[in-house]
């Protein structure tokens, strides 16, 4: 391998190139090297342009001399032709390929600019869309030559986003079932609608608990069908309701004291044992009394100068309700009878009038009693 001059542009180059990088011509197996003056020239040019071949030697001026000198004119214009073919194809193929590049370029930027648009298009529609404060900022931050109508748009939603934060705040400061309800109300796409409902959802169930009753528990489900108290607020119905005295049950307890009553009055003791437990917690003034205790009260009633006595209640009782076990009740009843006496001596009180609160088991016995007297005018 040796230093050359390239035979086009003169830069120095090696003979084994396969092209000259200053002008583009063909270097390798396509030169030969002047034996005179040392000299890269083209195989194609026949020989070099030195000075042995062009130095100032006489004309020939015979025929065959005029011959190899026009000879030699065509094959330098030959030689001419095919240099400037060489050099107009060398400039050609630069400008092809810079063309090219430019092309190329030029796409690659497009794409890339149309790869931002898309992405800022896609994230301003999200924008718009979502009550995410911190998505509109993020969006105005990055986009900052987002087109200007999108980016007035969105410092607009996100104006009115902030509003949305500051009212929610007023609504959590005022604690308010309206205005949680008003605020779901004007923002029905808010963030915090099902916060609000779940606040809305234990206000009303404070209250239903509050009032404790059948109906209140039923407008709280008719508020919130799918409320977090729904099955407990169903479990307190059942409850309750259970807690209603049935018809069968007021005549069980109308039946006990008309027994109980009636056995005083027939001083039947068997009876009136078997109205009342075992052992009483309070019976007529008696702590933890047995049936002896109620034995004893009626043979009190009667006393030397009374004859008979009839006892009957009268108007209607009032009862309570109450579970002291799995479906175990107890009753808590309260009504008014007349005791009518039969005495020896008819000046002596004939009348007496009671108020009876007492207390009755699950197994439907008397468990408690208290006898109030009441004034009546005397017959």
């Amino acid at each position: 391998m040796a230093i050359i001059k390239c035979p086009e542009c003169r830069r120095e180059i090696s003979d084994k190139a396969p092209l000259c990088p200053g002008c583009g011509v063909e270097i390798a197996d396509k030169i030969q090297i002047c034996r005179n003056c040392g000299e890269a020239f083209f195989i194609s040019d026949g020989k070099c342009n030195c000075s042995e071949n062009t130095g100032n030697i006489m004309p020939d001026t015979s025929s065959d001399a005029i011959r190899q000198d026009n000879n030699k004119l065509k094959s330098a214009e030959g030689n001419n032709k095919t240099k400037g073919k060489r050099s107009g194809i060398n400039y050609k193929t630069w400008l092809f390929s810079f063309i090219i590049a430019c092309v190329i370029c030029a796409g690659v930027l497009a794409m890339y600019n149309r790869s931002v648009n898309e992405r800022e298009t896609e994230e301003y529609t999200f924008a718009l869309q979502s009550n995410d404060t911190l998505i509109v900022k993020n969006y105005l931050n990055t986009f900052t030559n987002a087109p200007v109508n999108h980016i007035d748009k969105a410092k607009k939603h996100l104006d009115k986003l902030m509003l949305r934060e500051q009212q929610w705040q007023n609504v959590l400061i005022s604690k308010s079932r309206q205005a949680l309800v008003d605020y779901i109300d004007e923002y029905p796409d808010s963030k915090y609608v099902a916060e609000a409902n779940n606040m809305i959802d234990s206000i009303d169930w404070r209250k239903a608990t509050g009032e404790n009753t059948i109906i209140a528990y039923e407008t709280y489900l008719t508020l919130h069908e799918d409320g977090e108290y729904t099955d407990e607020a169903m479990k307190r119905i059942d409850k309750l309701q259970a807690l209603i005295v049935t018809p069968e049950e007021e005549v069980m307890i109308a039946n006990l004291f008309k027994k109980f009553l009636g056995a005083i009055s027939n001083r039947d003791k068997e009876t009136l044992t078997s109205t009342v437990a075992d052992i009483m917690p309070s019976f007529i003034g008696k702590q933890n009394a047995t049936k002896a205790d109620a034995i004893l009260f009626m043979e009190k009633l009667y006393k030397i100068d009374i004859l008979s006595i009839s006892w009957v209640p009268v108007g209607e009782y009032t009862i309570e309700k109450n579970e002291v076990g799995r479906n175990a009740y107890e009753y808590i009843v309260d009504f008014h009878s007349v005791m009518d006496i039969t005495r020896i001596n008819f000046t002596k009180e004939r009348f007496a009038r009671f108020n009876i609160s007492a207390k009755v088991s699950p197994d439907g016995l008397i468990t408690e009693m208290v006898l109030k007297k009441q004034k009546i005018s005397s017959q």
